[in-house]
């Protein structure tokens, strides 16, 4: 009776000889890189006192290595951010990173703008709430449990969600 070989013995036998290209290579490079840096970024929204620990480690890298894992980490956290009040602390994470130093000054200005942004907003809202209130009123809808639906807001209102795409393709110019 033969041998019986092993499927590990069968795929060798068969592979020999066969050899990844340029392109297959840098896409295996480039979607390692990919969930590395997803993997860096959450550590980082997880325990953001962890940045100087987690560059440290990225210091390991090679030199491109290194700057495409900080870019990668960089653009995801810019593109994560949301138009509430959770902004500020991705923010705070945002200036602690390399790239903060280039974009140091619209991150001050997107937080300043922000803030200005939420405390129109909470005006605004409340004035939006009575007049809800009042609609619902006159259908005959009242009382201390009636809680008035606030409208939603698009990205084209001109509110916290477009003033916030704006700063991101800001933050993401050359980065």
């Amino acid at each position: 009776m033969g041998e019986i070989r092993s499927t590990l013995d069968l795929i060798m036998e068969r592979t020999s000889g066969m050899a990844l290209s340029e392109d297959e290579k840098k896409g295996i490079r480039e979607e390692s890189l990919r969930k590395r840096a997803k993997g860096f970024r959450m550590r980082l929204m997880e325990s953001p006192d962890t940045v100087e620990e987690i560059f440290q480690s990225l210091g390991e890298e090679t030199e491109e290595d290194r700057k495409d894992l900080e870019s990668l980490i960089w653009r995801g956290l810019v593109e994560s951010l949301t138009p509430d009040k959770e902004i500020f602390g991705a923010l705070t994470l945002l200036e602690k990173l390399p790239q903060a130093g280039l974009k140091g000054p619209v991150l001050r200005e997107l937080r300043a703008r922000f803030t200005d942004e939420l405390k129109d907003k909470s005006k605004d809202r409340k004035k939006i709430l009575v007049k809800e209130q009042k609609k619902l009123a006159t259908l005959g809808i009242s009382g201390t449990a009636v809680v008035a639906k606030m409208p939603k807001e698009s990205s084209t209102d001109g509110g916290p969600a477009s003033l916030l795409e704006g700063f991101k393709n800001r933050l993401l110019d050359a980065a």
